[in-house]
């Protein structure tokens, strides 16, 4: 499995993904533009977040990634 997280201005997106088929997604209202106007940790706490709620809703547990991936 693999989450990907699309970060964006406005917006932060996680993705929950196996062999290319994409098994559940989320979506925060929260991007760039908040860690601007309130400093990063408001973006760090949306990822981890995120990553949390995607990994509970599909009964995954948290591991270390073999690599990540940033685009």
């Amino acid at each position: 499995m693999i989450i990907a997280v699309d970060g964006g201005m406005t917006n932060t997106r996680f993705a929950l993904v196996e062999a290319g088929r994409v098994f559940d997604r989320i979506k925060y209202q929260i991007g760039v533009r908040d860690s601007i106007n309130s400093g990063r940790q408001v973006l760090e706490k949306a990822v981890r977040d995120g990553i949390s709620e995607l990994l509970g809703r599909n009964t995954l547990e948290p591991r270390c990634p073999e690599f990540p991936i940033c685009r």
